[in-house]
């Protein structure tokens, strides 16, 4: 009888924190046998002010262009999993914002746990974390991995 896979999706930052994020889950999803989906959330083209058109193509272009790459920076990401001896699901680079993207991913996957990375923030703006909003509504655990390198 086939047993369904233990599953982890990894929502990466393409920087120095998102390989913090993924180092840690693959330590995780090698020990579990899990297979790892991967999702990367791009910032949302910009829609200008209301009642104002999109940007002009030249705007366009650059977002597709960006979008273009961080894609094939997420899906190189692949090789990545698969030489720590990990399955991989997918590699997912999606348009969102970035609270909304992870959770609709999560949802959407189902998987069994959800690694995010959490970084600290200074400063008098105080907003709820990506974390904190995560965890109050998925049903999945959600692995929070330390991001900041500053004490």
């Amino acid at each position: 009888m086939a047993t369904n896979p233990f599953t982890m999706l990894v929502a990466v930052d393409l920087d120095d924190r998102g390989e913090i994020v993924l180092a840690e889950a693959l330590c995780l999803a090698r020990r579990m046998n899990a297979v790892v989906d991967v999702v990367h959330v791009a910032p949302p083209e910009p829609s200008g002010f209301i009642g104002y058109e999109a940007g002009p193509d030249s705007v366009r272009d650059s977002v597709a262009r960006r979008l273009r790459t961080e894609h094939r920076m997420v899906h190189g990401l692949r090789e990545k999993v698969e030489a720590a001896g990990v399955t991989v699901g997918q590699t997912l680079t999606i348009q969102a914002e970035l609270t909304k993207g992870v959770i609709a991913e999560a949802k959407r996957l189902k998987p069994d746990i959800l690694a995010i990375g959490h970084g600290r923030h200074s400063g008098l703006f105080r907003s709820r974390s990506l974390a904190e909003e995560v965890i109050e509504d998925l049903p999945c655990t959600v692995m929070v991995v330390p991001t900041s390198t500053s004490g």
